[in-house]
């Protein structure tokens, strides 16, 4: 089972930073450009950095579970806590950024002043692929951490006592 943990670690977690890697080139491209000439309101402008924030978030972040679960795994700094901590706060990152970015696209590309739509799909596709194997990842983290705790994530004590 740990042979087959870390290979599913290994492949899960690299997959996610790939896809993270592709969304940061992809908003930071657009923000650069935006920034360079103009955003098409403010409303775009927030939610492209936000999805630029959870990007930076997820590639530093997934690399450094990526790489610390594999030279350092059974320590505090690749447990199961910090798996979950990070995971979470990505997930919340990428599914606020999406969402916000997919309500307000929505209907908006050929209007008039919007311009690099396709690109702005572009994003928003990426950053779902990512919500959903963000999600998959903490689905996996909550799954260890209960197996971690013992007996479905409850001490007997706990039980016997009520």
């Amino acid at each position: 089972m740990p042979a087959m943990l870390k290979l599913g670690h290994l492949v899960l977690f690299g997959f996610i930073s790939i896809v993270s890697i592709i969304e940061l080139a992809i908003t930071s491209a657009q923000v650069k450009l935006y920034n360079d000439n103009g955003y098409p309101d403010t409303s775009i402008r927030d939610r492209t950095r936000l999805l630029l924030v959870a990007s930076i978030w997820s590639v530093a972040f997934y690399l450094y579970l990526t790489f610390a679960f594999l030279l350092a795994s059974g320590r505090v700094i690749s447990g199961v806590l910090v798996h979950l901590i990070g995971t979470t706060i990505a997930f919340l990152l990428f599914i606020i950024g999406s969402a916000a970015l997919q309500a307000r696209m929505t209907g908006e590309c050929g209007k008039s002043g919007f311009y690099r739509c396709n690109v702005e799909r572009g994003v928003q596709i990426v950053a779902w692929i990512d919500t959903v194997f963000i999600f998959i990842s903490w689905v996996f983290v909550v799954a260890l951490a209960f197996k971690a705790r013992g007996n479905g994530g409850v001490r007997r004590s706990t039980l016997v006592d009520a």
